[in-house]
């Protein structure tokens, strides 16, 4: 039987990809622009779906290898940097739509802000967690394989949207 702890885990994973998909995919796709700087953005806007791309390969990359009972290590590693890179892509995705703007938008800062405590309480899951069973697993990396594709149809609208105006 799995520790509790390891569900708890696994059902972060689903409940960011959920989550995302309940957003729309903006969440995911304001946490991945957020690490383009902004002086450089009109020069790297087209990156935003590929940082996308890469930040939700990396919380599947992490599922696949937690399952792997040799390699939890490097599940951790992948599972830190995915939850790290969720913690400062919707701090900073907050702070832009907050500060930067004239009018907050105090729905989608909710739901970064909600992104930010799920993203701290995998970080501190993971720690302790042994490794997680194939079917939760999978099921985790489906579900992510859904968002990613939501946030990445976003980024790739809003690069086309800029460009066209």
């Amino acid at each position: 039987m799995m520790p509790v702890r390891d569900k708890i885990l696994a059902g972060i994973f689903i409940f960011q990809a959920l989550f995302n998909m309940f957003g729309m995919g903006f969440p995911g796709f304001i946490i991945a622009d957020s690490f383009i700087p902004r002086p450089f953005y009109k020069r790297l806007d087209w990156t935003g779906p590929y940082l996308v791309v890469i930040y939700f390969l990396l919380g599947i990359a992490s599922l696949f290898y937690l399952t792997v009972p040799e390699k939890t290590g490097r599940g951790r590693a992948l599972g830190y940097t995915y939850f790290t890179a969720g913690v400062l892509g919707s701090l900073m995705g907050a702070s832009i739509l907050g500060l930067g703007s004239g009018r907050p938008e105090w729905f989608i800062i909710a739901f970064l802000l909600t992104w930010t405590l799920s993203s701290l309480l995998g970080i501190l899951v993971l720690r302790r967690v042994e490794g997680l069973e194939l079917w939760l697993s999978a099921l985790a990396v489906i579900l992510l394989l859904i968002s990613a594709l939501f946030s990445t149809s976003v980024a790739q609208w809003a690069v086309e949207g800029y460009y066209n105006h």
